[in-house]
């Protein structure tokens, strides 16, 4: 039996090892996040409980377990208890729904629906992986991509380059390329006849990206080195073989499409309609008249209008605290701005939504 034929033959059950071994990884990286440890006010989804972090943090010990049983052999009840546990998890802390979880989440219930019929399932994976590069492509034409991601984060961050020569060179219109490579390339997956030569593209794609927010680029964002590389073996096992068109039940259709569609539409930035870096964040500013306690990331004021005098910044203060991005969402940031004011009662707080 050659190579082709035998990760074909196994190639359901090592697209879930995959995705056990590099969720495992990130288990283990955002340890902080659903640690007794963290400092960042927990956000419910529903309900907030006292023993809100104990749940997190048994359910998370609960998942590692079943995702390690299912790295070493695949049960269908154990996809069923890894998606319960994680949900249950989400539900008293929304900060955990990162967009990979999302992704892990969404393959693991479409192999659990469609465990028995390996056909079905191939092709609903390849129109859910074809849906993350068009819905990420379409969410980044806008200008805040341009103007925080490519023009401040890459053009001048990474690169170094001036704005004198990015206006010189007239670069800052160039960065609408990378969202259109994106749906372009997330079109051509759809078309299953394009897709082997799309599947380079998307790899090349990948390791830019690892290049630049990795440890010898930027070195920001450390949880998503797992994910880009979990796309790409995603990728190589998806597309190992030909991929053949089935009939499926349009609700599929309605997830994978139409829900992120119409998410744009109304202005819903959310992971789940794979709003990834596309620069729309809102920011939170936590203003002080006292220093903040020694772990908070506090930076000095240099008006110290109305008394106050130190401000921290609540993307920068999680991403330290936990290692994971706050969600995009203004309503998660209402309720964390009520979070925040009832720890530190005499600080102000300032939401800024991102320019259009």
């Amino acid at each position: 039996m050659n190579f082709h034929t035998a990760v074909n033959n196994k190639r359901d059950n090592l697209i879930i090892q995959v995705i056990s071994f590099f969720w495992l990884l990130a288990k283990f990286w955002s340890l902080p996040a659903w640690s007794f440890s963290r400092e960042v006010p927990l956000v419910s989804f529903i309900f907030d409980s006292q023993s809100s972090t104990a749940i997190i943090f048994v359910t998370n010990i609960i998942s590692i377990v079943l995702l390690l049983s299912l790295f070493l052999h695949m049960r269908r009840w154990v996809l069923a208890a890894v998606i319960f546990f994680e949900i249950i998890s989400i539900c008293f802390d929304y900060l955990l729904l990162q967009p990979w979880e999302y992704i892990y989440l969404s393959i693991f219930l479409i192999s659990f629906i469609n465990y028995n019929d390996k056909e079905r399932k191939q092709y609903i994976i390849v129109l859910f992986l074809s849906s993350i590069y068009i819905f990420s492509g379409l969410h980044k034409l806008n200008r805040n991509f341009l103007v925080e991601v490519w023009n401040r984060f890459i053009l001048t961050d990474f690169f170094g380059l001036s704005q004198e020569i990015v206006l010189h060179y007239k670069l800052f219109f160039l960065g609408l390329s990378i969202p259109l490579i994106e749906l372009t390339l997330g079109i051509g997956l759809l078309t299953l006849r394009l897709s082997k030569k799309v599947i380079p593209l998307l790899i090349l794609l990948h390791l830019i990206i690892l290049v630049v927010v990795g440890p010898l680029g930027k070195n920001y964002n450390s949880i998503i080195w797992f994910w880009n590389f979990a796309m790409i073996a995603l990728l190589l096992l998806t597309f190992e073989s030909k991929i053949q068109s089935v009939k499926i039940n349009a609700v599929w259709y309605l997830w994978i499409f139409a829900v992120p569609f119409a998410g744009i539409i109304i202005g819903w930035n959310s992971y789940l309609t794979f709003n990834l870096y596309a620069g729309k964040n809102e920011q939170l500013y936590i203003y002080s008249k006292n220093v903040f306690p020694e772990k908070m990331p506090a930076h000095k004021l240099s008006d110290n209008a109305d008394g106050y005098q130190w401000y921290v910044n609540l993307q920068e203060w999680v991403m330290q605290d936990t290692t994971l991005p706050p969600i995009p969402e203004k309503w998660y940031m209402e309720k964390m701005k009520q979070k925040l004011l009832e720890r530190f009662p005499e600080s102000k707080i300032i939401l800024i939504s991102p320019t259009n």
